[in-house]
């Protein structure tokens, strides 16, 4: 009698399983013992789509933080003091 032996796998601390994998052309989802088999047979390419526009969708926002105009105005403010000192001093030694 003939004793089969299971080949020894190597495996490798970190290694990613889908290195070097291509992106598949098609994608379909499904769910097990459902009426409907299939949900959704999509292409790579409309999947895309559907990424980017959620993230355009996240990036338009209505609300979105702004600066404060308070800030700018005060540094315009402080700027415009240092200017007027400056002239003064400048008048004041001729």
């Amino acid at each position: 009698m003939a004793t089969f032996t299971q080949k020894k796998r190597v495996s490798f601390a970190h290694d990613d399983p889908d290195l070097m994998k291509p992106s598949p052309d098609t994608i379909a989802e499904y769910e097990i013992n459902s009426s409907q088999l299939l949900l959704f047979i999509k292409t790579a390419k409309e999947i895309e789509e559907e990424i980017d526009s959620a993230f355009e969708a996240l990036k338009t926002c209505s609300n979105a933080w702004k600066p404060k105009r308070k800030m700018v105005d005060d540094y315009d403010e402080a700027i415009n003091e240092l200017v007027t000192q400056s002239k003064k001093m400048l008048l004041e030694a001729f």
